[in-house]
């Protein structure tokens, strides 16, 4: 019975050598071992800085972006959202719930408050936040806010730069 487990163990040992090593295992290789050894060392090295720079990245320290916060709490019959930020800087509001259904637009005025006006209301329950607005016409770069340990990087709808839900 181990000869069976052992027979199988070699066969799919095999296969997998085959499946992963196709560019680099020949059947000439088998009769010379050490090219075939050099080969694995180069992709395992090539493998090794993939990851490492894969790695680096993730963990790349990014300088910490400026703070956003919207005032709370955000009532379904608020005729605006209001808040805090960084001067000048233009700012979108958005339904997270309605997969950033853009609400309303404005910019940070010099003493680093905002005001949005709301052409519709809030729906209650419904998730809303800030993202960068339109920064083609301003001395500011989108790098400047990739990341910050308050920002929330959404899936299909960006970086939110501070978030609320809408109450009754």
């Amino acid at each position: 019975m181990k000869k069976i487990y052992i027979i199988i163990f070699l066969i799919i040992t095999f296969f997998i050598i085959i499946l992963f090593n196709t560019n680099n295992f020949t059947f000439n290789s088998l009769n010379n071992k050490n090219s075939y050894n050099e080969n694995n060392l180069t992709n395992l090295q090539n493998s090794t800085q993939n990851f490492e720079t894969i790695y680096s990245y993730q963990n790349k320290k990014f300088k910490q972006g400026p703070i956003f916060s919207i005032n709370t709490p955000v009532k379904a019959s608020d005729k605006y959202v209001s808040g805090n930020g960084p001067t000048d800087v233009p700012i979108v509001l958005i339904d997270i719930s309605e997969m950033g259904r853009l609400l309303a637009e404005t910019k940070i005025d010099k003493q680093g408050n905002y005001k949005f006006v709301l052409d519709e209301p809030l729906i209650p329950g419904h998730s809303i936040g800030l993202k960068i607005g339109d920064l083609s016409n301003t001395n500011f770069h989108y790098e400047d806010f990739i990341y910050s340990d308050t920002y929330t990087d959404m899936p299909l709808i960006g970086i939110i730069l501070s978030k609320t839900s809408v109450e009754k």
